[in-house]
Parts: C-alpha cells; sequence; structure tokens
C-alpha cells in the first residue's frame, strides 16, 4: 500500500513538472516569436521595385510608449490616388510578407506603409503582446502618416496576426477606426471621420476590385 501511495506521489510530481514546464516553453515561444530577418538587400531591391512602378520608398521609424524603435517603409506613389494602405504582417514574419499587397495596390494608385510589428523584424520591443501593445504601435503609426503624409484616407489591410490586430485597433479607444470588411482571415479598416462614415462601402469595394 505505501509502495503504490509513493509511487503515485512521484507520478503526480513528475506530471506536475512537465506541465510546468511545457507552460514555461509554450510561453516564451508564444511572447518571443520567430523573429524573421531582414535581408541586407531587401531594402535596394524594394527600391527598384517601386521606381518600376512609379513610386518611391523612404525608410521611417517612429518609437513606441515603452521606447522600442518601431520601423517601415513607406512607398508614395508619385501619381496617385492620394490614400494610404497601412500594411500589417503575420506572425513571425516581416514586412516583406506583404509585398505582394503593396504591389497589387501601387497598381491602384495607393501609397502603403509597410511596418515591421513589435518584436518582429527589425524592430525593437522584446514582446509580441497580440494587441496589447501593438493597438497603439498602430495607432502611432496613423498619426505619423496623418502628420507626415496628410492621406485623403487611411486603409489598413492585416494577414493572419496583421488581421487580428487590426481588428483590436479598430474597436480600441486608443484608436477609434472603422471596420470596413472582414473576410478569410484578412480585415480591412478605415480611417478619417468623415470620409469613413459616407464612404466605407464605396471605397473598399474601389480597393479590393
Amino acid at each position: 500500500m505505501r509502495f503504490r501511495f509513493r509511487l503515485l506521489i512521484w507520478l503526480f510530481a513528475i506530471y506536475s513538472i512537465a506541465c510546468l514546464a511545457a507552460g514555461i516553453f509554450l510561453a516564451h515561444v508564444t511572447l518571443h516569436p520567430y523573429r524573421r530577418p531582414l535581408p541586407s538587400d531587401a531594402e535596394n531591391e524594394m527600391r527598384h521595385v517601386a521606381a518600376g512602378l512609379e513610386a518611391q520608398l523612404e525608410s521611417v521609424q517612429i518609437t513606441a510608449f515603452d521606447s522600442a524603435l518601431l520601423r517601415a517603409w513607406y512607398v508614395h506613389a508619385r501619381h496617385g490616388n492620394g490614400d494610404s494602405v497601412i500594411l500589417l504582417h503575420g506572425l513571425g514574419d516581416n514586412r516583406l510578407g506583404t509585398v505582394g499587397y503593396a504591389q497589387l495596390l501601387f497598381h491602384h494608385g495607393y501609397s502603403v506603409l509597410m511596418p515591421d510589428a513589435r518584436a518582429h523584424g527589425v524592430s525593437g520591443g522584446i514582446y509580441a503582446t497580440y494587441g496589447l501593445l501593438e493597438r497603439d504601435d498602430i495607432s502611432r503609426w496613423f498619426q505619423w502618416l496623418e502628420t507626415n503624409q496628410r492621406p485623403h484616407c487611411i486603409f489598413g489591410l492585416g494577414e493572419s496576426m496583421g488581421s487580428k490586430l487590426s481588428g483590436v485597433s479598430a474597436q480600441s479607444s486608443l484608436s477609434p477606426r472603422f471596420l470596413a470588411s472582414e473576410k478569410l482571415g484578412t480585415t480591412a479598416w478605415v480611417s478619417n471621420s468623415t470620409l469613413a462614415r459616407g464612404l466605407v462601402a464605396r471605397s473598399c469595394a474601389r480597393w479590393l476590385k
């Protein structure tokens, strides 16, 4: 009887230790996702792509509330429609994951902002918090666009994790946005209250054509 009791105690202890170790590992992997590096020649290649589409690339950065440096490319369409789109990449990716969307948008006259999320690419930040801190980061990117580029309207397109972050930003009291559409894990949101309230449906239809 004592042997069985001791065996149960040992099994329970081993199980508890295994669960604790698994929890610590999962928490570490979740908060510290794989950081896909940005190749050294990526910016030059993107400049070449932008130049071929009559657009100009600018490397930009902002400072988050926790002093993390967030970096991005802003690609300005020289003969664009006056609107801008923020492209948000997926988990474990970087801004290069949105290049295909950017090229599509260039063809339709949009300027695009392609940021690396915190703890991704070459942006700073120790932890990925899946919206807790990122919603303020996105709000600051909106403020940067409104202050430095003054677009007629700001749209957003998020893929995978970026889709969730855009939804959080759209609903955040810190960064009020207007949710335009959501389909297959991809979210589009729109800013500029006067334009957004009247033209959300028409603008998104025009954009997604």
